[in-house]
Order: structure tokens, then C-alpha cells, then sequence
């Protein structure tokens, strides 16, 4: 099922694809019209939901990069981009929206209006990161280089380069040593 339909209707939906991309037994959930990029050696498990909301960007994005893997049930709602690294690890039901899906002001929000511009921040996930499953990513975060987010953190102001996060709202709780770069180049 996975070979035969899974990978090749998830692999149809993306704008650009690496070798050795692989999928889960469950077929993704992609809505809305917007760029999907994976690089080399991607692997997205489970059934993982992309959603594009176009009102905010001609084309939003969602890349992820090179010997990259994504555990079962995570969610990306993509207004403008959501950017993930090399090397890097999510674990299972992690959410990421660079939108707030609507406006923060009580007026606005009863009659309808979409969120503020401003209000709608890329997300960027250096490299080599592990985000713990269940934890949740606002927008406008940024998280260094080899950092960890421990599970069930939520993650509202960017994380620097080599440190560990964990609660909500996350807070630095340790910090790591840098990883060689001379694993799989």
C-alpha cells in the first residue's frame, strides 16, 4: 500500500521531491495550493497533515531538508513558510503554524476577518534539531542549530543554537554540544 499509493499520491502533491523520500502506510493530508519541498533521504511517517492558507501568500512554503524525518500525526498550517533544516527529527502529533488562523482583536474576529499580515511569521528550524512529540511551534519562531524542544513543549519566542527547551511556554533548561558536521555530509 505504501509503494503503490501512499508515496506516489504524497510524492504527487509536492512541488519538488529528493531521492530516497519515503511515507508511512497512511496516505498525507495536503489542502490548499501551496509549495511543498523535500530534499534527499526525507521521510514522512504516519498520516501528517499540510495545509496552505493562499490569503496570506501568492505561494506559501513548506521545505524540508536533507536526512529529515517526521513522526505519525504532525500538523503544518503554512501561510507564508515553514522551513526545516538537515538532519532534523519530530517526533509524533507536533503542530506548526506560522498563522494564527485568525485575528487576535474580538471585532475582528465575529466579523470574520482573516488574521493581520504581521501576525502571519515563517517558522525556521535550523539544523539537526529534535522537536519531542506533542509539542507545539507558534509563528515566527526561530530554533537554532542542534537544539532539542522536549516533548510536550510550547515553543512561543525563538530558541538559540545548542539547548534544550522543554514547558510551556518553553524555557531554556540545558544546553548541548555541537554535533560534528561529518555525519552523512
Amino acid at each position: 500500500m505504501r509503494v503503490f499509493i501512499c508515496e506516489p499520491l504524497f510524492k504527487a502533491r509536492c512541488t519538488r521531491y529528493g531521492k530516497n523520500v519515503h511515507t508511512g502506510a497512511a496516505i498525507h493530508w495536503v489542502q490548499g495550493s501551496g509549495q511543498l519541498i523535500l530534499g534527499d533521504h526525507v521521510t514522512i511517517d504516519g498520516r501528517c497533515n499540510f495545509f496552505f492558507a493562499v490569503r496570506y501568500a501568492e505561494e506559501p512554503t513548506f521545505l524540508i531538508g536533507d536526512y529529515s524525518g517526521v513522526g505519525h500525526g504532525c500538523s503544518f498550517v503554512v501561510g507564508r513558510r515553514i522551513e526545516i533544516g538537515r538532519h532534523c527529527r519530530f517526533g509524533s502529533n507536533i503542530q506548526m503554524f506560522d498563522t494564527p488562523g485568525h485575528p487576535v482583536e474580538p471585532v475582528a474576529r465575529l466579523n470574520g476577518e482573516p488574521a493581520r499580515p504581521e501576525d502571519v511569521r515563517p517558522i525556521v528550524i535550523g539544523d539537526n534539531v529534535w522537536v519531542g512529540s506533542s509539542s507545539v511551534i507558534y509563528p515566527g519562531v526561530v530554533i537554532g542549530e542542534d537544539s532539542v524542544v522536549a516533548m510536550g513543549s510550547v515553543v512561543v519566542n525563538s530558541v538559540p543554537p545548542r539547548v534544550v527547551v522543554a514547558g510551556n511556554p518553553a524555557r531554556q533548561i540545558a544546553r548541548v554540544e555541537p554535533a560534528p558536521r561529518t555525519v552523512n555530509a
